[in-house]
């Protein structure tokens, strides 16, 4: 029955609507603004700037308007607005975000781009979301590529990748600033300011901070997880001839991140521990690009980057990367009809880690190096109807040695507003610094034998790289009647996936304890596959609905020489919904009256018994003034409180669960 309502309430909102605009005119209704939606232009699925209709890849491109309207405050609630896309709050700090499947807090087959910049950490193999501070007003848009990039962009781009892309210095001139106050949201601004220096050189600074409320008790206990960040930056635009220009863009971050949990201790009287303290979080990085740009189809670019993360965590350790970045590309055309991509990539990485009360590393520090490059053709024939694309990615890792990721891709533009594309990708998900060299002693039970057993992972040495040939095909079209559709499916066959396998148990003294082994090996392969679907509909210039649908299947087995007895169990090999469903409606009442409304539906999580829930946001905005915007948003209306995601049992933290909430903002734009 509540779903029913749901359903009920978006027919009566829309028949409003509808009668509020029945004086425009038929005329007047049919006005859209497709050639906007025709004309936006992607990079992150061809390293080349082109016009999304055209990609051979499924690309989703969240803008700046989709941002603002949905009422959003941090960038991991931003990428719910991609269909394909599962992101669920673990607790109120953490999050869990991936595409087509294998979904945990760091998911391992996902790469994470802010302006070029990898946030991918090295020894997790992941993304600490909690330290992804960025400024949403920054943000001109966000890539999603859902399916693989490895080709272009390397290993770890196995599933998709995503890629944060911010506003110029020269696009936000002036002041903006924003406070908020709400029931979760406990206290948040911003301030940004946009000048210039000479008619070429522009720059913006912006800082910003927040404090978050901790999230809802679950099971009667508190996950005592709340947290606060300050953070700012600085961008630089400078045009330092007609044809090079030079960015400069920098940030640095300092916060907190509570949590609590029955931690495993073998010196205590039920081999647990409770602990309630808070993560350290800190970080710094500097970027410089040199752009030469020529003509429309002959460019290079010239990439620096130094990326400094720490993490205080008595849990993981006390983490400590610094990365240091070298990237080349370039572009020409060649003869008549075919486009010629080319790059190079060093990456120097430092790893450290002190051993928590869960992991430590042997040896505690380790330095790695990357070695890449990356080749593209794309052929144009029958006057640019058909395109064809080779690519691959060469590249030389400490971990597991050279590897070749290519992929073959294909677009037929049926005419112009009709575009079918295919492509089939290898990739390869190279391991994590964790995976080779971390021990974990995630539990210690009393089984009754006298003594307590004790479980230890060891990394492996030998541990290779897991492995994925990809088939993709889609199709995107543009109506006359204001709909855009675009569907995407795909068919994954992944191999040499990582299972724990058991070793011969020992007794140790002091304390005395039954130790039980497990290694990583490389023991499972699988497939997933599904679909994609997007629709917009522009009913009015003032009035226009979104549709999102995906369905995602993955069926994993053990190889015959496993003697793996519970990943197939793991949280991580099912954790994601089958499907997932986002309906979202944008209206302007009136000139300064503007109300959102975002409705969204997430499937079952078979593995640990998360139900499916349906929930709903909304937003009210009022334009007092050119410069003063007042809105009030509501977020996760439907349910006091909700069970998003179940934390992997390893760590044994608290889980949380997502509260109602309420905030009021303004903004203020000179």
């Amino acid at each position: 029955m509540r779903y029913q309502r749901i359903i009920l309430f978006f027919f009566l909102y829309g028949f409003m609507a509808s009668a509020c605009l029945a004086d425009a005119g038929f005329d007047e209704l049919m006005k859209m603004s497709l050639e906007e939606l025709m004309d936006l232009s992607v990079e992150t699925s061809s390293k080349q700037n082109k016009k999304q209709f055209n990609e051979s890849a499924s690309v989703y491109v969240i803008t700046q308007e989709e941002i603002s309207r949905s009422g959003v405050t941090s960038l991991p609630e931003a990428l719910r607005l991609a269909p394909g896309v599962h992101v669920a709050r673990i607790s109120a700090n953490q999050w869990a975000i991936s595409i087509h499947g294998f979904n945990e807090r760091f998911s391992n087959k996902l790469l994470v781009l802010i302006d070029g910049r990898s946030v991918y950490s090295p020894l997790f193999a992941g993304v600490y979301w909690d330290a992804q501070d960025v400024l949403l007003q920054n943000v001109k848009r966000i890539e999603v590529v859902r399916g693989p990039g490895t080709a272009l962009w390397g290993s770890n781009a196995v599933n998709g990748v995503i890629n944060v892309i911010t506003f110029s210095a020269k696009e936000t001139q002036g002041i903006e600033s924003t406070a908020g106050y709400g029931t979760e949201e406990q206290g948040f601004g911003s301030l940004r300011y946009g000048g210039a220096l000479g008619e070429k050189t522009h720059y913006r600074i912006h800082g910003k901070y927040y404090n978050r409320d901790n999230g809802g008790s679950f099971n009667e206990q508190s996950a005592n997880d709340n947290s606060s960040m300050g953070s700012g930056g600085i961008h630089v635009d400078s045009e330092l001839t007609e044809n090079d220009s030079v960015l400069v863009t920098g940030s640095a971050y300092d916060g907190n991140m509570g949590q609590s949990g029955d931690l495993p201790d073998i010196n205590s009287p039920n081999f647990t521990r409770f602990i309630n303290n808070d993560v350290k979080v800190t970080g710094e990085n500097l970027l410089a690009r040199w752009t030469n740009q020529k003509e429309e189809h002959k460019n290079w670019a010239l990439q620096v980057y130094y990326d400094h993360t720490s993490r205080e965590d008595s849990v993981l350790g006390n983490q400590e990367v610094n990365v240091t970045d070298f990237d080349f590309q370039r572009h020409f055309a060649w003869l008549s009809n075919q486009e010629l991509a080319w790059g190079l990539e060093y990456r120097y990485v430092n790893n450290k880690l002190d051993s928590g009360s869960l992991v430590s590393l042997n040896p505690k520090e380790r330095d790695t190096h990357l070695y890449s490059a990356f080749l593209s053709d794309e052929i144009s024939l029958f006057r640019d109807q058909f395109k064809f694309n080779l690519a691959s990615r060469f590249e030389h890792n400490d971990l597991t040695g050279f590897e070749i990721q290519p992929t073959a891709r294909m677009t037929w533009l049926i005419d112009d507003n009709n575009t079918f594309w295919g492509a089939v990708s290898r990739s390869v998900k190279v391991p994590s610094i964790s995976d080779q060299n971390a021990t974990f002693e995630p539990n210690i039970r009393d089984i009754g034998v006298g003594i307590p057993v004790v479980i230890n992972v060891a990394g492996n040495k030998e541990f290779n790289s897991e492995k994925l040939i990809s088939y993709e095909l889609g199709y995107r079209a543009h109506f006359s009647d204001g709909i855009q559709l675009d569907i995407a499916t795909f068919f994954n066959d992944y191999d040499d996936l990582r299972t724990f396998e058991e070793g011969q148990g020992f007794v140790l003294q002091n304390p005395l304890r039954y130790v039980l082994p497990y290694g990583f090996d490389n023991n499972m392969k699988g497939h997933a596959y599904g679909l994609d679907l997007s629709a917009n509909w522009h009913i009015n210039p003032k009035w226009r609905m979104n549709a999102g649908y995906s369905y995602a299947k993955t069926n994993l087995f053990l190889k015959n020489a496993s003697t793996d007895q519970f990943s197939l169990s793991l949280p991580i090999f099912a954790n994601s919904p089958q499907q997932m469903l986002s309906l979202r409606s944008s209206w302007d009442i009136q000139s300064n009256w503007k109300i959102d409304l975002w409705m969204r539906y997430v499937d079952r999580l078979e593995s640990t018994h998360v139900n499916a829930y349906v929930n709903m946001d909304a937003r009210l905005a009022w334009q007092a003034s050119r410069s003063v915007e007042l809105s009030v948003v509501g977020q996760n209306l439907l349910e006091n409180q909700q069970l998003q995601f179940f934390r992997d049992t390893a760590t044994k933290l608290y889980n949380s669960e997502v509260e109602r909430s309420v905030y009021v903002k303004i903004k203020l734009d000179y």
